[in-house]
């Protein structure tokens, strides 16, 4: 019998369509913020050509940029092709910031569904 162990999360997570900047190492890439928490989120960067060249490795350091935000994060883990990151806020939002990053979401925004189907 096999038994599977159930993610339990920190925090919940909203599903959105944030526009940001991922600044990581020299690379400064046009992203989208496709979900996000209080301790972390996903990001798509929209051209990966970019990151491949970085050593992109958990604990790496980086930075979201949406609006007039910015956020301090680390990578969690990474796609081999980099076209999907999970990255850990280096503090956790308060509600206000995350309530704050999630009104900045266009109307009716979407996560970018990939064509390899990654996301």
């Amino acid at each position: 019998m096999t038994f599977m162990r159930a993610r339990v999360r920190a925090f919940p997570r909203f599903p959105t369509g944030i526009p940001a900047v991922l600044q990581v190492g020299g690379v400064a890439q046009t992203s989208q913020i496709i979900d996000v928490s209080q301790g972390g989120c996903k990001v798509l960067p929209l051209k990966v050509e970019p990151l491949l060249g970085e050593e992109l490795v958990p604990g790496t350091p980086l930075t979201l940029v949406t609006g007039t935000m910015r956020f301090l994060a680390r990578l969690i883990w990474t796609t081999p092709n980099c076209s999907a990151l999970g990255c850990r806020f280096e503090e956790p939002l308060a509600n206000d910031e995350i309530w704050s990053l999630l009104s900045i979401a266009p109307a009716g925004a979407t996560p970018v569904v990939l064509s390899s189907g990654i996301v």
